[in-house]
C-alpha cells in the first residue's frame, strides 16, 4: 500500500507540470510513475541510474518472499498472479480481450479441455492433504529399478553407469552429463543431440568451494534421506550410519565433478564448445560409457546416430576417467542422490523442505514462497503453452502485436543505417552483415506452430503425453519429463522447424537465436513498464525499444557475430574488420571490468567485463540504435497508431531526456547481495545499475540531452562504441 500513496499525490497536481495533450487516465499514470521514481537530489551526470531510480528505490523493500524486486520481477509475478486467478476460476470465467481471439464454436470443446487439462493440474500440485498423505510413496519404484540396474550389473561398472543414465534420463535427470537437441552450428537446417556436463545439484562448480554451502548443502541431502529411510529401506543402505556415509560419499563425489566441470565463462564461447565427435571416437574418449548401449536405450526415430556434438571434450574424458576411480557404490549413491533432489520439490513437506530451506538460505533469501506461488510457476513451466494461449486471449491485443511489428522494422532499419555507415567496416563485412540483418526472423507475441498457441487441437496434440490428474502430482509432474527427455532424442536428424519458441507467451523476457538468426518477444514483455500502446514513442523506445534493439544487435556480438544470416557458424568477417571490431569490443571489456556491485558483507565484486560481453554490447547498441530509431519516427509524418506520439515534457523534462529516463527507470530494482553474487558466477548480464549507467556513460546523445559537462561520472571524455 505504501506505493500508492506517492502516486495519489502525483495524479492530484500533475496538470501543472504536464502538457494538455496528457490528460488521460493512462498518460497521468505514467507521468506518476516516471515522476514519483525520479530522486531530484541526484545530478543526472553523477549517477544517472540513481537519478531514474532514486526514489523508486527508497519506497520499495524486497518481500521476504522474494530474493528481488523490479520491472521484470514486477510484471512477471503480476502475469503469474493473472494465470492463477484464471485456473482458480472455470473456462466460462475467461474475458476475452477482443473479438478477435474469440473461440470458434467447433473448436470451444477442445479448447475446454485444454483449459481444464491445466486447471487439474494446477489443483493437484494443490492438493497439499494428499501429497502430504502419499509421503515419499510415488518415490519408491523408481529408486528400487535404480538400485536393481545397480545390482543386476554389479561385475560390470561400465554397464551399471550406462544404464543408470539412461534410466534416470528419462526422467529428466542428469547425473553426469545431459542431452540437448539444437541445430548442428555447421549445417542449421538440421537437429543435432549436444552432450552437456551436469550433475552439480548445488548448479555452478564455484559453489563447491565454499564449505558452508557444502556443508549446508551435505546437512539438507542428509535429513532428506532420513526422512525417507523411515518409510522405505533405501538400496544399498542397511542402518542410519550407513545413510549419512551414503549421503558423505555422494556429495564428495559431487564436489570430484565440480573440479573437472568447466565455468559458465568457458563455455560461453561457440567455436570451442562445438565439438562433432562420432560414437565410435566416443567410446576411445570415456570408455567408462557405452555410448552405443546410451543412444540405443534412448532413442526415439530411425535417423541414424554416427556423431554427438561434445560441449566439453575435457570434462567427458575426465569423467570417465574419476569412474574408472570410484567403487561403484559411490557412484550408485551420486545417482540415487540426483534422482532424489531433483524431484523432491513434487513430494511432501518433509521431504522438500531441506533442500528448499538450504537454497533459501545460500541466496540470502528469508522466506519460503507459498504453495500458491510454487503452483502457478510449476504449471506455466510445464504447461506453458496452454496457459500461454489463455493469457493471450485475455491480455493481448491483435493492435498491440502490429504496433510491436511496426517499432521492430524501425529498429531493423536504424541498424541498417548504423552498418551503413560504419566507418571500420569494409564493403565485404558490410554486405554480409547486411544480408544477415535482413535474414532476422521476427516472432511477436506466440508461437503459431509447433505447437499453434491459437488453435486448441495443436494445443492438446502437443501435450497428450502430459497427465493432469488431480489426485497424482507427482505422477503428473514426472509424465512432464519423460516427455521433455523424449523430445530431444524425437529431433535428432529432423528438418529444424523454425516455428519452434524458447519461451512461453506469458514469460517476462525476449531473445535472439543465432542457429535460427531469429529475435522473439513474448506477449509477456508486451506490457508497462516496457511498452504500451498508448504511451508516447518516446517512452516506448526507451523500454521495450532498447530490448528490441538488444536483441538485435545480439546478431553481430562476441559470439553472435561467429554466425551466418542462415545460422551457420563461419568466418565471415575479413581480418582487418574483424581486428578493428575486436579493439572496439575490448574497450567495453575494460570499462565493465572496473565496475562494481555490492555482494554479501558489504564486500566490492568487479564484473567480469569479457564473461559478460555479448550482453554489454547488445546493451550499448540497443539503447543507441533505438534512440536512432526514435529519432527516425520523429522525421516519419505517416506513423500513425500511436495515441502520444511524443510526450514533449513531463515535469519539466524534455522529450529526449524522457527517452532515457524511460530506459533507466525499465531497471530500477533491488536484490539481495547473496543472490547479486551467485548471478555474477553463471550470468552473462550485468547487474541492472550498470546495464544503465554503464550504457549511459557511452550514449553522446544522453550528455547532451542532460547538459553533462565532459568528464563527470555520465559523461567521461572516453566513450567505447561499436554502432
Amino acid at each position: 500500500m505504501i506505493t500508492a500513496i506517492p502516486s495519489l499525490l502525483l495524479l492530484a497536481g500533475l496538470s501543472q507540470c504536464l502538457p494538455t495533450s496528457c490528460q488521460s487516465q493512462q498518460c497521468l499514470s505514467t507521468a506518476a510513475s516516471i515522476l514519483g521514481s525520479i530522486d531530484t537530489r541526484t545530478d543526472p551526470c553523477q549517477d544517472f541510474y540513481q537519478f531514474s531510480c532514486g526514489a523508486w528505490s527508497k519506497i520499495h523493500e524486497i518481500p521476504d518472499n522474494q530474493l528481488e524486486i523490479g520491472a521484470f520481477e514486477a510484471l512477471s509475478r503480476g502475469n503469474s498472479e493473472s494465470l492463477r486467478k484464471m485456473l482458480e476460476n472455470g473456462y466460462n470465467d475467461l474475458k476475452l480481450q477482443n473479438a478477435s481471439n474469440g473461440v470458434p464454436g467447433n473448436q470451444v470443446h477442445t479448447d475446454e479441455k485444454i483449459f481444464n487439462k491445466a486447471k487439474n493440474y494446477y489443483e493437484s500440485c494443490h492438493n497439499e492433504p494428499l501429497i502430504e498423505s502419499r509421503g515419499s510413496t510415488p518415490l519408491h519404484p523408481l529408486l528400487e529399478t535404480l538400485g536393481n540396474i545397480f545390482e543386476e550389473n554389479r561385475e560390470d561398472v561400465r554397464a551399471a553407469v550406462t544404464k543408470g543414465i539412461a534410466y534416470l534420463i528419462q526422467f529428466g535427470t542428469t547425473p553426469l552429463f545431459t542431452f540437448a537437441a539444437h541445430s548442428e552450428m555447421s549445417h542449421p537446417e538440421t537437429y543435432g543431440v549436444y552432450v552437456l556436463q551436469s550433475g552439480l545439484t548445488l548448479a555452478t562448480k564455484e559453489r563447491y568451494n565454499d564449505s558452508s554451502v557444502l556443508e549446508a548443502y551435505e546437512k539438507a541431502a542428509s535429513e532428506t534421506w532420513h526422512k525417507i529411510s523411515g518409510n522405505v529401506q533405501l538400496p544399498g543402505v542397511n542402518s542410519e550410519n550407513d545413510m549419512y556415509h551414503a549421503v558423505e560419499r555422494a556429495v564428495d563425489f559431487e564436489k570430484q565433478l565440480s573440479l573437472i566441470s568447466n565455468s559458465s565463462q568457458e563455455l560461453s564461447n561457440p567455436v570451442t564448445i562445438y565439438n562433432p565427435v562420432t560414437v565410435t571416437k566416443l567410446n576411445e574418449m570415456a570408455p567408462m560409457i557405452d555410448w552405443d548401449l546410451l543412444i540405443s536405450l534412448l532413442r526415439q526415430n530411425e535417423h541414424p546416430i554416427d556423431s554427438l556434438v561434445v560441449t566439453s571434450p575435457s570434462y567427458i574424458q575426465q569423467m570417465s576417467t574419476l569412474i574408472a576411480e570410484t567403487d561403484i557404490m559411490t557412484i550408485q549413491y551420486h545417482f540415487m542422490n540426483t534422482l532424489i533432489l531433483s524431484v523432491v520439490g513434487a513430494l511432501s513437506s518433509d521431504l522438500s523442505t531441506p533442500l528448499k530451506n538450504m537454497t533459501l538460505h545460500v541466496s540470502g533469501g528469508k522466506v519460503l514462497p507459498s504453495r500458491q506461488e510454487l503452483c502457478i510457476q510449476n504449471t506455466n513451466m510445464v504447461l506453458g503453452q496452454i496457459v500461454g494461449r489463455f493469457y493471450v486471449l485475455t491480455k493481448f491485443s491483435q493492435a498491440a502485436k502490429d504496433s510491436m511489428d511496426i517499432m521492430v522494422n524501425s529498429l531493423r532499419k536504424s541498424l541498417e543505417q548504423s552498418i551503413m555507415q560504419l566507418e571500420f567496416f569494409d564493403d565485404v563485412t558490410r554486405t554480409v552483415a547486411l544480408d544477415k540483418l535482413h535474414k532476422i526472423v521476427q516472432k511477436i507475441g506466440y508461437g503459431t506452430s509447433s505447437p499453434d498457441v491459437m488453435s486448441p487441437a495443436s494445443l492438446d496434440a502437443y501435450y497428450q503425453s502430459v497427465t493432469a490428474m488431480p489426485e497424482l502430482f507427482f505422477e503428473n509432474y514426472i509424465s512432464y519429463r519423460q516427455w521433455s527427455a523424449r523430445k530431444t532424442w524425437k529431433l535428432h536428424g529432423q528438418k529444424v522447424d523454425k516455428q519452434v519458441w524458447q519461451l512461453h507467451p506469458y514469460q517476462v523476457n525476449a531473445y535472439y537465436n543465432p542457429l535460427a538468426n531469429e529475435i522473439v518477444f513474448p506477449a509477456g514483455i508486451l506490457q508497462p513498464p516496457f511498452y504500451n500502446v498508448l504511451n508516447s514513442e518516446n517512452l516506448n523506445f526507451g523500454g521495450i525499444g532498447a530490448v528490441i534493439g538488444h536483441e538485435l544487435t545480439h546478431g553481430f556480438d562476441t559470439s553472435g557475430r561467429l554466425f551466418d544470416g542462415d545460422g551457420k557458424i563461419r568466418s565471415w568477417w575479413t581480418k582487418e574488420t574483424e581486428r578493428k571490431y575486436l579493439e572496439r569490443a575490448q574497450c567495453f571489456i575494460d570499462q565493465y571490468s572496473n565496475f562494481t556491485i555490492n555482494g554479501p558483507g558489504n564486500t566490492s565484486l568487479h564484473l567480469k567485463g569479457d564473461f559478460e560481453s555479448g550482453e554489454i554490447l547488445a546493451d550499448n547498441g540497443g539503447l543507441q540504435i533505438s534512440y536512432n530509431a526514435w529519432q527516425n519516427s520523429l522525421k516519419d509524418s505517416k506513423r500513425t497508431g500511436i495515441k502520444y506520439q511524443n510526450l514533449e515534457t513531463i515535469g519539466g523534462y524534455t522529450a529526449e531526456q524522457l527517452f532515457f529516463i524511460g530506459f533507466g527507470q525499465v531497471w530500477c530494482s533491488k536484490v539481495r547481495p547473496e543472490y547479486t553474487a551467485m548471478r555474477m558466477i553463471n550470468d552473462p548480464h550485468p547487474p541492472p545499475q550498470w546495464r544503465v549507467n554503464g550504457a549511459i556513460q557511452n550514449s553522446i546523445e544522453f550528455a547532451k540531452a542532460f547538459n553533462c559537462p565532459t568528464g563527470t561520472s555520465m559523461n567521461p571524455e572516453k566513450k567505447c562504441r561499436v554502432w
